[in-house]
């Protein structure tokens, strides 16, 4: 049986179409939070796709250690995780998009294990602070608000009495006061016994070490994926 040369080209095509897989994305590692054996990582996924070229914040989590994976929470277009707090198992994090300088502080309140709900803080250009729990339950985040016709950007304080549903404003903060109460502490690459390290080709790894001061050991890498066709 002979294959005439449309058909071919037609084969070629769908071939082309199933190797470019517009889902391709890369990572990259952005924050690292443990408990016993859960790891949350912070990731920043960048499309491989020509409808947007913006990248977004993913929570990746593990319940083995670093020895698999599981994407959880929603994803955030544009945006970064900057503050984390724990608290009897369930986790709060919150942060702003940095695509466009800073804009729209928001929070993901716990709905289950590894489960969250996105919520905003104020919307409009700004950077979110500092964020915490007051000894009353009420959270309390302050707020840098972006003016592009003025230099002397103002703070201000923000309060959720619903664990962080809904907000409103509670007026300007005070540049010598912090908050008071349990504060968010902020995202970062390394713990005393957990890090992520950047890999030559452009990927990276999770190393994990039994105690503080001891030898690290890989035990997830994250391989360079760059997009097909090197479209990015």
């Amino acid at each position: 049986m002979s294959i005439s040369p449309s058909t071919v080209f037609l084969l070629l095509a769908c071939l082309t179409v199933f190797l470019q897989d517009p889902k391709a994305e890369q990572l990259d590692a952005k924050g690292i939070w443990t408990q016993g054996q859960t790891v949350l990582l912070f990731t920043k996924v960048h499309p491989c796709t020509e409808e947007s070229e913006i990248p977004s914040a993913q929570i990746l989590v593990s319940t083995n250690e670093g020895r698999s994976w599981t994407q959880r929470g929603p994803r955030e277009e544009g945006g970064d995780f900057e503050f984390l707090y724990e608290s009897k198992g369930q986790v709060w994090i919150a942060g702003f998009h940095t695509a466009e300088l800073g804009a729209d502080p928001f929070i993901l309140v716990p709905t289950s294990l590894f489960n969250w709900n996105r919520y905003t803080i104020h919307e409009g250009p700004s950077f979110l602070e500092r964020i915490a729990f007051q000894k009353s339950g009420h959270l309390i985040a302050r707020v840098r608000y972006i003016n592009f016709w003025d230099e002397n950007w103002k703070e201000y304080f923000h309060k959720s009495i619903d664990g962080g549903r809904s907000w409103s404003l509670v007026g300007l903060a005070p540049t010598c006061v912090r908050e008071p109460g349990m504060a968010f502490k902020r995202i970062g690459r390394t713990t005393p016994t957990w890090r992520i390290v950047d890999a030559n080709d452009g990927g990276f790894a999770v190393q994990h070490r039994g105690r503080e001061h001891g030898s690290w050991r890989t035990v997830s890498r994250f391989p360079s994926a760059p997009c097909p066709g090197d479209r990015r």
